[in-house]
């Protein structure tokens, strides 16, 4: 029988107690937050919200380069439509939405930082249920509590805090349909029980079998209660399914949007449900590298413990955690990839640690009332918090290393004996941000020094003055303890703006700006470094689609397939490339140079660059076949030119040339310039007719400035010896003149509105 002690009686605001849980917890992951994208599948959830803020599509054209390296290893696969989509649940890219759309409201705090606070905002909330539940199956306070506490510091959770897995939203979405229909029995919690479960089906669709077993729980119960209930029986399970149905249709209709077909969510053929049961059960619960009890020692107490439950009046509750824990554990034991990946510890099971956590209770029960047990359960904990603070305080790929050969745990002990740690708030140097963890330290000591006080048993409280009827200055504390470690986070976060830890610096930042402010939703940018991916996903807050490649020495056929159907969708195009080495153009630089008009080139380091190219609607350029010989082997023999000689300032004139240089030795070079009236240069751009080449173009984007007066401007091409500086004499098409510069077209710039030509624009 579950006691209740005298002190558990008394009125007691439960909202205090969770504000001051939460600060707790939230203080300890604030000290462990790093920020940085550590996998590829917060790459891909990322993306996804990327997309999703800047214009409300799921796709994730950004890591195209990913389907390209990685095959069917990649994280997203071709849809019907041409784009490339995530095979993770959209849920929690839609989760984290509301933190990456604020971090780009405020400009001072990198999305990405701001989103990787979701997941210890999670951890802290999922403390905090565990509490309430293992409150509301009749737990004394005190018992409660430390289930709370314990969930979020001596589990799995606590490392998880710092990554964007979406397994700690899991856990959560599991606990709080748990929380729902095991409680008190009311229609809204049946309701909140069902949007629960929708939660966990958007997470992840192997979820569906908890609401089978969430039903049956249900008709046990009311079985159970009322055994002539039919008609209650099946209002509740109606009631339970209506929002988990709606959602699933929604979810298969995303499919087949994104796929063509409704069961397909992306994965492959070689993605399957091929491992045996033997080999995955063995390493989910008994390896060293990923069993689930080696990783967080205090679940086993939940074998004792749901055994002991099974046998008391909450059995059924009991059956249901079990049955979830186990239809969970055997799905994933058969995943080709049951370890979960490169992560700390068995990722898939990390979201079964909250209901666990509640079959642990009349372990702690029973140990409350014995000295012996409680110092057992007592050294499992402690041991269980050190696992914890190991994991969390260093790198998980680090402690996964095999040069390390010693183990997870025992080099995470290693890396943190010898100072080794992963943390946003130690700089390259080693010096630490101080005022984010002597604060982080301060509220946590604060909240636990107040949960002691004010929760605790009465004979431990060393204040007597502090009773539970001290409830109103306990409850300003709480509140102003939240918000002080929600604000110290956002402090913290503003000062790792410039995060180091990235692979570019302050120059690719300021190009990042500048993006900001030129690129509109109708362009695109595309970024020649797939290295530099991570990087943009912090920074990139520029409406336009932007397309990752590869780099590398030629283009592949599926690259330049990609390439072709940007210029036929887009006007404007912007490259993201570093330096040319040695003369020699990136690939995707060289084939836009072909088939696109370079308009300019902004230079932010040695190291990066940002090219800009106009593409104009094809029937606004008109080819004019054309002879121009220059008698020194260098042949004009093409030009494409706007249909329009109208233009207003602000405009882009596209031209094209095509020449010939096969019987030129020379060092030749070209120049296309714009001239005003008295023959003074607005623009001008020079290129090099160096080495044989039959028939290529010259594309260029003449920019009109914006200030350029109404008036006549003259279009000349000159071509020049680039060692002396001669010029030639072009010789026909009218060019009788002996005249060193050929005229290609007139324009006219007229500041009115009052024509109706036709204007190219940017």
């Amino acid at each position: 029988m579950i006691e209740t002690s005298p002190h558990d009686k008394l009125p007691h605001p439960e909202w205090v107690t969770g504000l001051l849980l939460f600060s707790f917890l939230l203080s300890l992951y604030l000290l462990t937050y790093t920020g940085e994208i550590s996998s590829a599948d917060e790459v891909s959830m990322l993306a996804v919200t990327e997309n999703f803020d800047k214009r409300q599509t799921f796709n994730t054209d950004q890591l195209v380069w990913t389907v390209w390296a990685h095959n069917w290893m990649a994280q997203g696969s071709l849809g019907v439509d041409g784009h490339i989509y995530s095979k993770k649940g959209v849920g929690i890219s839609l989760l984290v939405w509301p933190f990456y759309r604020l971090a780009r409201y405020f400009g001072t705090i990198s999305q990405v930082h701001l989103v990787f606070l979701f997941n210890p905002i999670v951890c802290a909330a999922t403390g905090i249920l565990v509490w309430l539940t293992a409150k509301s199956w009749g737990y004394k306070r005190s018992i409660a509590l430390s289930l709370g506490l314990l969930t979020g510091s001596a589990t799995m959770l606590w490392p998880y805090a710092k990554t964007l897995f979406l397994e700690p939203a899991v856990g959560l979405a599991l606990l709080s349909l748990v929380y729902c229909i095991t409680g008190t029995h009311s229609r809204i919690r049946i309701y909140l029980g069902g949007l629960a479960l929708s939660l966990a089906l958007s997470l992840r669709l192997t979820n569906a079998l908890a609401g089978l077993l969430s039903a049956l729980y249900l008709l046990a119960v009311m079985h159970r209660e009322n055994p002539k209930g039919y008609k209650e029986r099946v209002t509740d399970i109606f009631h339970l399914a209506l929002l988990p149905t709606l959602a699933a249709g929604l979810l298969l209709y995303f499919n087949w949007l994104r796929f063509g077909e409704w069961l397909s969510s992306g994965y492959t053929p070689q993605e399957t449900f091929s491992t045996s049961f033997g080999i995955g059960l063995l390493g989910l619960l008994l390896s060293a590298d990923k069993s689930i009890f080696i990783f967080s020692p205090i679940l086993l107490l939940a074998l004792p413990g749901g055994i002991a439950l099974i046998r008391s009046p909450r059995r059924h509750e009991a059956i249901l955690v079990f049955t979830l824990a186990l239809t969970n554990l055997l799905v994933f034991a058969s995943w080709y990839d049951w370890g979960g990946g490169l992560a700390w510890g068995p990722r898939f099971l990390v979201a079964l640690i909250p209901i666990l956590m509640l079959l642990t209770a009349p372990v702690f029960d029973w140990a409350s009332r014995r000295t012996s047990g409680g110092l057992v359960v007592g050294l499992l904990a402690v041991i269980s918090v050190a696992i914890q603070i190991a994991g969390a305080f260093t790198s998980y790929h680090r402690s996964y290393a095999p040069e390390y050969g010693s183990g997870p745990i025992a080099t995470a002990f290693g890396l943190l004996r010898t100072g080794q740690w992963d943390n946003a708030w130690m700089s390259a140097t080693g010096e630490f941000l101080w005022p984010v963890v002597t604060g982080s330290l301060g509220i946590g000591g604060l909240a636990a020094i107040l949960l002691w006080l004010y929760t605790g048993p009465k004979i431990l409280r060393p204040c007597p003055w502090v009773t539970i009827n001290s409830w109103p200055w306990v409850g300003i504390a709480s509140i102003i303890l939240t918000i002080g470690i929600l604000a110290l986070a956002g402090w913290g976060l503003s000062h790792i703006f410039s995060d180091q830890r990235l692979r570019a610096g302050d120059d690719y930042r300021t190009l990042a700006q500048y993006l900001d402010k030129q690129a509109q939703a109708s362009d695109a940018i595309i970024l020649d470094d797939h290295t530099l991916t991570e990087f943009f996903l912090y920074y990139d807050n520029s409406p336009a689609r932007r397309y990752d490649f590869l780099r590398s020495s030629a283009l592949t056929p599926e690259e330049e397939a990609l390439l072709e159907k940007l210029v036929t969708a887009y006007t404007t195009i912007w490259l993201i490339s570093r330096p040319a080495t040695e003369g020699i153009r990136e690939t995707e630089e060289s084939w836009l140079d072909t088939n696109a008009y370079f308009v300019e080139e902004q230079r932010f380091s040695d190291f990066a660059r940002l090219r800009e190219y106009f593409i104009p609607p094809p029937e606004s350029i008109e080819l004019e076949k054309v002879t121009i010989d220059y008698s020194i082997g260098v042949q004009l023999h093409g030009l494409e030119l706007p249909t329009t000689s109208m233009w207003k300032p602000d405009g882009v004139v596209p031209v094209a040339v095509h020449w010939d240089t096969t019987g030129s030795t020379l060092p030749m070079r070209t120049s296309l310039q714009l001239l005003n009236s008295q023959e003074q240069i607005i623009w001008q751009r020079d290129e090099s007719l160096e080495g044989v080449q039959i028939n290529f173009a010259l594309h260029y984007a003449i920019p009109l400035p914006a200030n350029l007066p109404t008036g006549d401007y003259l279009i000349a091409l000159i071509v020049y010896n680039a060692q002396n500086g001669q010029r030639f004499i072009p010789r026909g098409l009218d060019q009788t003149s002996n005249a060193d510069f050929l005229t290609i077209q007139t324009l006219h710039v007229q500041t009115t509105e009052n024509y109706a030509e036709t204007v190219l624009v940017r």
